[in-house]
């Protein structure tokens, strides 16, 4: 299960974090720079999955949003 951690620091600002469920094989290849985001890219899949803007605005992507996951284990 992926994790999204939202801490409130300060008056006006915050802390996000992402918890990845994946592979230890799909590694981020590094955190690159583009047009004034920064965000770590999945070796693999060329994707992304957390963004920051310089000018202080996040986004996190989480799969699931409409439909409700069904679990099947066992996953190894």
């Amino acid at each position: 299960m992926c994790t999204v951690t939202y801490i409130p620091v300060a008056e006006d600002g915050y802390m996000l974090t992402s918890n990845r469920d994946e592979s230890p094989q799909r590694a981020a290849q590094g955190i690159m720079h583009r047009e004034g985001i920064w965000y770590p890219q999945d070796a693999g899949a060329g994707g992304t999955w957390i963004a920051a803007s310089e000018d202080g605005r996040a986004v996190v992507l989480l799969n699931g949003a409409f439909d409700r996951h069904n679990p099947q284990p066992p996953y190894r």
